[in-house]
C-alpha cells in the first residue's frame, strides 16, 4: 500500500462590512516558487496576490450567489 499525502490546498474567508466578502485560495502551506498546477478562471474572478495565493472578492452574499457555479468550479480544481 502506498501512502498518499493530500495536497496542502485550502481556503480562508475575509468577512468585512465595508469591503464585502473575500475568499482566499492558498495553494500550499509553504511558499512555492511555482504551484504544481494553474487554476482555470474564464470568469476572471481570481486576483493573484502571489504565485501560490489568489483571492476572489464579492460585494456581498448576493454577489457570491450570483457567481455560485464559477466559485464551485474554481474550488473543485
Amino acid at each position: 500500500m502506498v501512502a498518499v499525502t493530500p495536497p496542502e490546498y485550502f481556503a480562508t474567508t475575509q468577512l468585512r462590512d465595508q469591503d464585502g466578502i473575500g475568499l482566499v485560495l492558498h495553494l500550499g502551506a509553504k511558499v512555492q516558487e511555482r504551484p504544481a498546477f494553474q487554476l482555470e478562471d474564464p470568469w476572471r474572478l481570481l486576483k493573484w496576490l502571489a504565485k501560490d495565493l489568489a483571492q476572489m472578492n464579492f460585494a456581498g452574499i448576493d454577489d457570491v450567489t450570483g457567481h455560485e457555479a464559477a466559485v464551485q468550479a474554481i474550488g473543485r480544481q
